[in-house]
């Protein structure tokens, strides 16, 4: 069963052109699939937004679209397309 879902995940990744993150309050029970999956995106040039705080140090890089708050992206998305951010 979960080297079935980590399939799965990985070919959502794979046909995404963004992965969308929510981050944890710190010191929670998270299981951190989330950071993974992060890494993956970038490493195939994906787009990656952040919502919530930057949990580590690659959520501070140029290419990853950070937003404090799902309301913060969401008025963000009204006024602009973030399409063209993204590297290629």
């Amino acid at each position: 069963m979960n080297e079935e879902t980590a399939a799965i995940d990985l070919a959502d990744i794979e046909v995404t052109d963004c992965v969308l993150s929510f981050s944890e309050e710190p010191r929670t029970a998270g299981r951190g699939g989330r950071h993974c999956g992060m890494g993956i995106a970038l490493g195939m040039n994906k787009g990656v937004i952040v919502l919530g705080h930057r949990e580590h140090i690659f959520c501070h890089l140029p290419e990853v679209l950070h937003f404090r708050s799902w309301y913060d992206f969401m008025e963000t998305m009204k006024h602009e397309s973030l399409r063209n951010t993204w590297p290629k």
